[in-house]
């Protein structure tokens, strides 16, 4: 009776699976083994995140993926690339289903497809690497390497598009050292027209930095229905050759952009502290939509007054963790303000003590 449950029903209970279930990948792998009717129906559950199952499958998503890849184009771009051959064409339209993408495992995923060698891997051996799917006898440079694991990224977010794919989760991760050590590998697919593969996003994760200012400029035209961001401030790395300053005032200019967002988390690391300035205006804009918000770690000795705040009247959950400089002058404003619907305050590490009693008093309050 089981394989004959409603489509619906089964839709449910394999998205219950795909959201909550630590082992989501290896239950929804055996659930399109059942039968065709539950292949048809989980088959779409387990490729909602290729990019984040173990890194042992990379180049499985990624076979799977270059059948969908415009192999006329790669060969006007005179790559030498030869795509493998494939004996049987795909049941399914396989870039169709993705909901969410991690930009980093993505990067990972397509670099473990395309190195080999082992000892390429090691840094060993470069200029006598030569891979399956490369026609000619060349060697290959590491600067060529990278143009072509460049031009598949492009492709491959080509082949989601014109597959009809709709992100509604995006995470950009980006560490400093990536930054010194490759540049050039830290891509993005917004040089090109993607609104409609991203226009849908509701959750946007961002760490790090990145050396291209115009992708938050570019995400803030098409991203208007975030509904859930965090956000970690990795600290200026000028030295890089980046404008920190700038980026983070384009971060800021796509938090003001979002027409609903409920729930908003920033982190600072070590060095990024005296950036808080630079995000308040921005959430303060949001304050008729934020419901649960969050500051790690930030440095508030240098504002004078958290009066924004007071006009975030729909409130649900404040946190303020390990923060500095919270005076009485900063808590004074917003905890003297009504919030009728402030269930949860959650002070952790030294604050003022302002704001600890008036935290105890709320959450008393709400037993």
């Amino acid at each position: 009776m089981a394989a004959f449950l409603p489509a619906l029903v089964l839709q449910q209970i394999f998205q219950e699976i795909e959201e909550n279930l630590p082992n989501r990948y290896q239950t929804l792998y055996s659930c399109i083994l059942v039968n065709r009717y539950w292949c048809r129906n989980a088959i779409t559950f387990l490729w909602r995140r290729p990019f984040n199952c173990s890194s042992e499958n990379f180049p499985m998503v990624l076979r799977t993926y270059l059948q969908f890849i415009d192999s006329q184009e790669l060969e006007n771009l005179n790559l030498d690339i030869n795509l493998p051959v494939f004996e049987k064409p795909l049941l399914f339209q396989y870039p169709s289903f993705i909901k969410h993408i991690d930009f980093g495992n993505f990067i990972d995923a397509i670099q473990s497809w395309m190195t080999i060698d082992a000892d390429f891997k090691k840094g060993k051996n470069r200029q006598n690497w030569k891979p399956q799917w490369f026609h000619r006898e060349l060697p290959i440079t590491q600067e060529r390497f990278y143009t072509i694991k460049q031009t598949f990224f492009n492709a491959l977010v080509q082949s989601f598009i014109q597959n009809s794919a709709r992100i509604q989760s995006i995470d950009m991760r980006c560490d400093s050292q990536q930054i010194k050590d490759n540049p050039e590998e830290i891509l993005w697919p917004f040089e090109k027209n993607v609104s409609s593969l991203v226009s849908n996003v509701t959750n946007l994760s961002v760490s790090g930095m990145f050396p291209k200012q115009e992708v938050f400029t570019e995400l803030t035209k098409v991203c208007t229905k975030i509904k859930t961001m965090s956000i970690t401030i990795e600290g200026n790395v000028d030295n890089f050759g980046l404008q920190a300053d700038a980026e983070y005032e384009n971060l800021g200019s796509l938090i003001e952009s979002q027409k609903s967002l409920s729930s908003l988390e920033l982190t600072f690391r070590e060095k990024s502290r005296d950036y808080i300035n630079l995000f308040l205006p921005s959430i303060w804009k949001n304050s008729k939509s934020l419901r649960n918000l969050c500051f790690y770690t930030a440095d508030f000795r240098d504002i004078k007054s958290l009066v924004g705040l007071a006009t975030c009247h729909q409130l649900e959950s404040l946190e303020f963790r390990y923060c500095k400089g919270l005076t009485r002058e900063c808590v004074v404003p917003f905890a003297t303000a009504s919030h009728p619907n402030l269930k949860r305050v959650r002070i952790l590490g030294g604050c003022c003590q302002n704001l600890t009693r008036w935290a105890e008093t709320k959450n008393k309050s709400n037993y």
